[in-house]
């Protein structure tokens, strides 16, 4: 009888990139001034675990002067590592040669064992031993991590041939990165000599700057850059709009600097700005938006906030803040490639075409919005942003059209693959969240917003859908709130209308009927053949007593769909359906549906 070898069986196992850094000369500082040498790795330290943190990525296995870092998105940790060594050469240059501390950084992807401790394998081992034999102030990559990204990211990548590594068996390919700006370059920019712009690919690139203190506003002039730390980190949520690391827009300030000057030195298309100002018991703080091409401010708002506990100010300015943000964002976006040919769309700006469309939710729009994103699919197969969004678009079809068992397999599939791709996108989970939700499963759904809602907590959608998520399980009454989160989260949202038509029906549901009518009636001034809204609305004028006016109401509609549309609804216990069918009975609704409603 074979034995098995259960061992194999304990341990975690997942693919990962792993970044591993060390000082160089580390020794060499420390004999010339300990003090000093520790004060600024500890600086740098802190630098490299913010840039980090902000491109998705963890620490690990911190020792003496080295530590190590996983990305489960080859890019994102190319990418720290690149502004790692930006920010890094940006502080050395006002020093002198000899007390410049640089770093050493060596990246390799591959399958690793998981323990609390730390991760444990031959790759790990070849991302240090290619740190190792990197130049101080440069990073050396594997052939896997550089095959990942090339063409992602408008970086370099010049061939080291095979390397024979310490203790690693087989030799391996290595590229090291031509990471452009050099330390003298770098200094042009102290120097208020003409900027050079830093590499990107051909997304738009965000950065956010400290954000000025009105003299009667809080003491601390930390307070500007902690708020617009918060808002790097929230914007880098997105997933979809590459945002800079705050300590690679920390040295600017648009007193000293244009915004045209400030966004070519960065690379940026946008720029944020901000400002905090005390009036009386109320913390104000207004951001704006600027087109670093030709530096005009383009929008701005104000968000009114309590002061008492800056904690609770920054989160809640943060949430609501990117929330406004990403609304403003992808309207500028649409407004500039509309003018493009869509044979002269990337897969990228392809996606952003079809995302315009997908939120008009109309049929027409709909099925343009999915020729974009299949188009992009096409051209790009490995864009987990491309995937995501045609997921999204063929849930909205099921949405608008009724269950389809086929497609709702293909939507949770093209969700998955996109997950496998950039496991860290809250949209991911909310579309399979949403797939749970159809096929009569709420409780396994709300799982998935929770996930959503941990990686996007400003993220509105997934407010709703954990909303939906009670109701349908019957718990109507916790609903309420979840929905009123996402309504103040984003007030003027596209998908507002559905909000407010998910409030009614939990309002209906626990017998608020004054509740129900208003935010069902404030659904249809949005969006006029809005069905659900409708449906709650007669039900609801019906169980209030107001059935002649219920009986109007359903007179506007031509073609009766009203119990069919009930009948669709997923409540995993189906006495709720019953529940809205009465209603609908009383105000004299006895046809079913002939047609179907575009909306």
């Amino acid at each position: 009888m074979n034995t098995v070898n259960r061992r194999a069986w304990q341990f975690e196992r997942r693919i990962v990139t792993i970044m591993a850094t060390d000082v160089a000369d580390y020794c060499r500082h420390m004999g010339a001034d300990d003090e000093l040498t520790l004060s600024r790795f500890l600086t740098y330290r802190q630098i490299t675990e913010h840039v980090i943190r902000s491109n998705r990525g963890r620490m690990f296995g911190v020792a003496g002067d080295s530590w190590m870092a996983e990305f489960p998105v080859p890019l994102d940790a190319v990418r720290a590592a690149i502004e790692t060594q930006r920010a890094i050469e940006r502080r050395n240059f006002l020093l002198p040669e000899e007390n410049r501390i640089r770093l050493r950084i060596g990246l390799h992807m591959g399958d690793v064992i998981v323990d609390s401790s730390g991760l444990f394998g031959d790759e790990v081992n070849i991302a240090a031993r290619l740190q190792q034999i990197c130049a101080p102030g440069h990073l050396v990559l594997s052939e896997a991590v550089v095959r990942c990204v090339e063409g992602h990211i408008n970086v370099a990548f010049d061939p080291l041939g095979p390397r024979q590594l310490k203790n690693i068996l087989a030799p391996v390919s290595a590229f090291s990165a031509n990471l452009g700006a050099t330390a003298a370059e770098a200094g042009e920019v102290t120097r208020e000599a003409p900027m050079r712009p830093l590499s990107h690919d051909r997304k738009p690139v965000l950065a956010v700057l400290p954000f000025q203190i009105h003299r009667n506003g809080p003491a601390d002039e930390f307070c500007g850059e902690v708020f617009a730390d918060s808002l790097v980190n929230g914007l880098s949520r997105l997933r979809w709009l590459p945002v800079l690391s705050q300590w690679s827009s920390l040295q600017f300030n648009v007193g000293k600097h244009g915004p045209c000057e400030i966004g070519r030195a960065l690379g940026a298309r946008y720029l944020v700005t901000g400002r905090l100002k005390l009036s009386g018991s109320q913390l104000d703080v207004t951001v704006n938006r600027i087109d670093a091409g030709c530096g005009h401010n383009l929008w701005g708002r104000t968000f009114a906030l309590d002061p008492t506990s800056l904690a609770e100010a920054q989160d809640d300015f943060t949430t609501a803040a990117v929330s406004a943000l990403e609304l403003e964002l992808e309207r500028a976006e649409f407004a500039r490639l509309s003018v493009k040919k869509k044979e002269d769309l990337n897969p990228w700006e392809l996606v952003r075409r079809g995302t315009w469309h997908l939120k008009k939710l109309t049929e027409d729009h709909l099925a343009i919005a999915a020729e974009f994103f299949q188009t992009a699919v096409d051209g790009d197969p490995g864009s987990s942003e491309a995937l995501i969004q045609l997921a999204t678009c063929h849930f909205s079809e099921i949405w608008m059209h009724r269950k389809n068992t086929a497609l709702l397999r293909e939507t949770e599939d093209l969700a998955r693959e996109a997950c496998l791709l950039d496991p860290q996108d809250a949209r991911v989970y909310f579309v399979i969240g949403l797939v749970k939700l159809a096929t009569e499963t709420p409780e396994r759904a709300r799982a998935y917003f929770q996930r959503a809602l941990e990686l996007n907590p400003s993220f509105p959608a997934a407010h709703c859908g954990m909303g939906s998520s009670y109701t349908l399980a019957g718990e109507p009454g916790i609903a309420v709130a979840h929905f009123q989160r996402a309504m103040r989260l984003s007030p003027c949202d596209p998908l507002t209308f559905h909000f407010l038509g998910e409030t009614a029906l939990a309002h209906h549901l626990i017998g608020e009927w004054a509740a129900a009518a208003d935010h069902a009636e404030r659904a249809l001034n949005l969006r006029a053949r809005y069905r659900l809204a409708k449906v709650v609305q007669i039900a609801t004028l019906a169980r209030g007593g107001e059935v002649a006016k219920a009986r109007a109401e359903i007179q506007k509609w031509p073609g009766a769909f009203f119990l069919r549309e009930v009948e669709r609804l997923p409540f995993s216990d189906r006495s709720w359906n019953a529940t809205l069918i009465e209603g609908l009975r009383l105000a004299g609704c006895d046809a079913t549906d002939d047609g179907r409603d575009k909306d």
